[in-house]
């Protein structure tokens, strides 16, 4: 038999208790009094899979809040970090390989349904900008040309129709195309 790999920690008296399951590595820190019935409710939250940091976050209230942190092949940096306000998520960000530049943002209603994505380049330049319907359709498409001087608007209906082409050249307006 395998020994008990899922430990509930409580940060506040240092009381643990094991948990035995026999098919996973994963161990997960819990504050004691958030934790009635195996279900967090408050305060911090830590996965660890054989030994590694995977996931950190908080819980308010039983729903998760705050920042979100997830980290894929280094557990000193993060891969991915969600924002959450009352179990909502607002914001997730993809990171590159250092754990520090954004390699794309989605910004979200509150009711999980984006409103935003960013995409950036290696060196941290903008390189794709979306404006998304509520139905999930791209509304808008903000491409950066590498230069940095030149930039091309599509606008779309809901319906993920073109319906406007426009051309920029050091951010001033110089052609629109309606289709």
């Amino acid at each position: 038999m395998r020994e008990p790999v899922i430990t509930v920690t409580s940060a506040v008296d240092h009381v643990e208790e094991v948990l035995t399951f026999t098919d996973m590595d994963v161990h997960y820190s819990y504050k004691k009094e958030g934790y009635p019935d195996h279900k967090v409710l408050d305060g911090p939250f830590l996965q660890n899979v054989k030994g590694e940091r995977k996931c950190e976050g908080g819980y308010k209230d039983g729903e998760k809040d705050g920042v979100w942190s997830y980290y894929v092949n280094n557990p000193h940096h993060p891969m991915a970090r969600d924002y959450f306000d009352k179990g909502a998520l607002i914001k997730n960000e993809v990171l590159h390989n250092d754990g520090h530049h954004l390699r794309m943002m989605s910004t979200y209603d509150g009711k999980e349904h984006p409103v935003k994505r960013v995409t950036y380049g290696d060196d941290g330049q903008t390189i794709i900008k979306l404006d998304v319907f509520q139905n999930g359709l791209i509304k808008e498409e903000n491409t950066m040309i590498p230069d940095g001087k030149q930039r091309i608007v599509y606008k779309y209906d809901d319906q993920f129709k073109l319906i406007e082409k426009r051309h920029f050249l050091n951010d001033e307006l110089v052609k629109v195309e309606t289709i």
